[in-house]
């Protein structure tokens, strides 16, 4: 999903978040293996940034976008 094709408010809440990750050593919560994981990849500038993270680890802020992709998902 582009950015651009949400809200400019949603865009900026999700980026800002992503950026409050940016450099963030992520380590797998107890009972990770049992929970939803999300990779989440931004094309910027400076290059790709990548997050992987647990559902217990998401931030508030991204908590829009996943519901957005949620929503947008299509069952295989």
């Amino acid at each position: 999903m582009d950015t651009d094709d949400l809200a400019p408010a949603l865009a900026a809440e999700v980026l800002g978040a992503l950026e409050g990750l940016a450099g963030a050593v992520q380590s797998l919560p107890s009972g990770a293996a049992t929970q939803p994981r999300y990779r989440l990849a931004v094309s910027r500038p400076a290059g790709p940034q990548i997050v992987e993270l647990t559902e217990a680890q998401i931030p508030h802020g991204l908590r829009p976008l996943i519901e957005e992709l949620r929503r947008r998902a299509h069952p295989a």
